[in-house]
């Protein structure tokens, strides 16, 4: 029988909760202490913005989907890798971030990226 969690949801298979309010799946339960304690320490350092998106993977990636002038969207930009890679590879680029710090961050590593390419074209 599904459960429905605190924000509405429902799952299918077993959850416990945590203190902290994480639903944790049963594959959590089964683990030793020691693993479990380890878990929730490396949940709490976990940062959603933290992995930042290699340029050159999402480059790579572009060339092979897209022609020159396509337009690129990325609804979650974070730091602005995607925009970067867009630049690069000759594509117009849309991205959204909710975060305000990582706009600023995305809009200042783009107008670092675009003198940069300006010099390489002057």
């Amino acid at each position: 029988m599904p459960k429905k969690t605190d924000n509405g949801l429902f799952v299918s298979k077993p959850y416990t909760k945590a203190p902290d309010g994480l639903w944790l799946s049963e594959e959590f339960n089964i683990m030793s202490p020691h693993a479990q304690s380890l878990y929730m320490k490396m949940l709490a350092k976990w940062d959603p913005y933290d992995p930042e998106k290699p340029i050159d993977l999402i480059s790579y990636l572009i060339l092979r989907l897209s022609t020159e002038g396509d337009l690129v969207f990325d609804p979650f930009a974070g730091v602005g890798s995607t925009a970067m890679a867009a630049i690069k590879t000759n594509r117009r680029y849309l991205c959204v971030e909710k975060e305000a710090k990582y706009v600023d961050i995305a809009r200042e590593r783009i107008r670092i990226e675009q003198a940069q390419l300006t010099l390489d074209l002057g």
